[in-house]
């Protein structure tokens, strides 16, 4: 198994956001990835923003925590055990790398004016609608004029966390140098050169994270990157293919990196490796405000259908609105419906020409 080299184990947080007491205890080590799952409305947010102030502290002052809030974090870095309490006001002096993504996490800055702004505080996203991520277009830039080497590092792992990108490449049109990317089909054909803004918006939206991600967490010294970083709603936008792909593919990019991610969909769960992922319910009650439970389920063993049923999305009905049990199709995959609907053509076929009654 893969080590991690930073990586959270035990949360206790009280008196924070809607949560009174909640516990985490003994995620399992070296863990790429912890999933949040919950109803709309149930805290997954508050846990995400709660582990972010038990990791970087009160620094940015975004809501900042009360005196009567505890926030206490355990972990590993470097193979070293930490334990950090969140204080209000103050930062944690654990200077782990750190990245933070809320949902409305997909504006970029315009220039490099803005990127020491407080809008780009590294945990800004997280709790404000309007943070600004680092424009990966003028860091490759930049890059491409000054850092070759990280341009084509850059480069390799944006083309690898969207496949569909066959090239991404700095053009000078007019004296000014613009990036410029190819798209390919499903059948590999190339489509002509296009600019970030005509991207298919879930594309554009996952390469502007992955970039912001990518400057924050790079170590220049061991051409690495790595620590904790924390996504919240990361199915958002995303087809269902493509939320299969995203967990495995930003583990392959980013292996030294632990996540920490809310879903609402069952399909990036199945994305990961049985040993890969640790899933925790969340759920909320006036009596017990927002708490968090481990379901003890081998998610890699189930289906969508038989997961979404699972406690941890706890869905009842699966067949569409007014459709009786016996005329939804017993089907695991659509291509056993078809097989299916093949054969009965057949038989009503040769039933037509008298072969059989």
């Amino acid at each position: 198994m893969k080590k991690i080299p930073y990586q959270v184990s035990d949360l206790k947080v009280a008196h924070y956001q809607g949560i009174i007491n909640l516990k985490i205890n003994d995620i399992p080590k070296n863990t790429p990835w912890i999933f949040l799952v919950g109803e709309n409305g149930f805290g997954k947010t508050a846990v995400l923003r709660a582990i972010a102030k038990g990791l970087v502290g009160d620094e940015d002052l975004l809501e900042p925590i009360e005196p009567t809030c505890k926030i206490m974090i355990k972990g590993t870095a470097q193979g070293q055990p930490f334990k950090s309490q969140a204080v209000p006001k103050r930062k944690s002096l654990l200077g782990i790398p750190f990245a933070a993504y809320g949902a409305a996490r997909f504006q970029r800055s315009d220039g490099y004016a803005v990127a020491t702004e407080r809008s780009q505080q590294k945990t800004y996203s997280l709790f404000k609608d309007d943070g600004q991520l680092i424009n990966i277009e003028l860091e490759l830039i930049k890059n491409y004029a000054y850092n070759l080497p990280l341009f084509n590092h850059l480069v390799t792992v944006l083309k690898k966390m969207i496949p569909r990108i066959a090239d991404i490449r700095v053009e000078i049109i007019k004296g000014n140098p613009r990036v410029r990317y190819r798209e390919m089909d499903a059948l590999n054909q190339l489509y002509y050169d296009i600019s970030l803004d005509e991207l298919a918006a879930g594309y554009r939206n996952v390469l502007t994270m992955i970039g912001d991600m990518m400057i924050r967490l790079y170590d220049y010294d061991s051409n690495t990157t790595t620590g904790i970083v924390l996504i919240d709603e990361l199915d958002a936008h995303l087809h269902p293919k493509y939320q299969y792909e995203l967990p495995r593919l930003l583990m392959e990019a980013f292996p030294q990196v632990q996540f920490i991610a809310s879903v609402h969909s069952p399909i990036p769960l199945l994305g990961v490796g049985r040993a890969e992922s640790f899933v925790l319910n969340v759920s909320r009650s006036v009596e017990t405000g927002i708490i968090v439970t481990h379901n003890d389920i081998e998610v890699h063993r189930l289906n969508p259908n038989a997961l979404l049923t699972s406690p941890i999305f706890g869905l009842q009905n699966l067949g569409a609105v007014d459709t009786d049990a016996a005329e939804t199709a017993p089907v695991e995959n659509y291509s056993e419906l078809e097989r299916t609907n093949l054969i009965k053509k057949r038989l009503q076929r040769l039933r037509q020409q008298g072969v059989i009654p």
